[in-house]
């Protein structure tokens, strides 16, 4: 199943695009709003980890995996760390690279899915749209055990 585009609602995930590349970050978090997401970028991965920590309603991370700096699976696992149960953060990574090694040991790191370089919009959405369900079977998973 693809996602289809379509309007924004309130209940449209919350994403964040992280792309060391700005036009890159700006064009696909533009084609994921056209897919219906809220979608935010930012071409500096420091930056990026304000606006998450600005904003618990993001519910996915979509990151090149290689920029310089701060890689994607460092600014997924710092992501990560600073959030709480009511605002667990699933990760997508966007990757030209196949060091098998490296994708292996994110996916340990609760990395929800990749996509590779080339790609098209809708395949990053579609990969957006089954992390956001998880993430949010994830918190309500946590909420329920919390209050009980």
């Amino acid at each position: 199943m693809t996602a289809a585009p379509h309007a924004q609602g309130p209940d449209a995930a919350s994403v964040l695009v992280v792309d060391d590349e700005e036009i890159v970050a700006e064009e696909l978090a533009a084609g994921l709003a056209r897919f219906g997401f809220r979608a935010r970028h930012s071409a500096c991965p420091l930056r990026a980890l304000e606006m998450l920590a600005a904003a618990p309603e993001v519910s996915v991370l979509v990151s090149d995996l290689r920029m310089p700096g701060m890689d994607g699976l460092t600014l997924a696992r710092t992501a990560m760390g600073q959030r709480d149960a009511t605002s667990l953060l699933a990760v997508v990574l966007i990757t030209a690279d196949g060091d098998r090694g490296e994708l292996l040991e994110s996916l340990r790191g609760a990395v929800s899915g990749f996509v590779r370089k080339p790609f098209r919009v809708a395949q990053v959405a579609e990969a957006v749209r089954i992390a956001h369900e998880e993430t949010m079977r994830r918190r309500a998973a946590l909420s329920a055990a919390a209050c009980c």
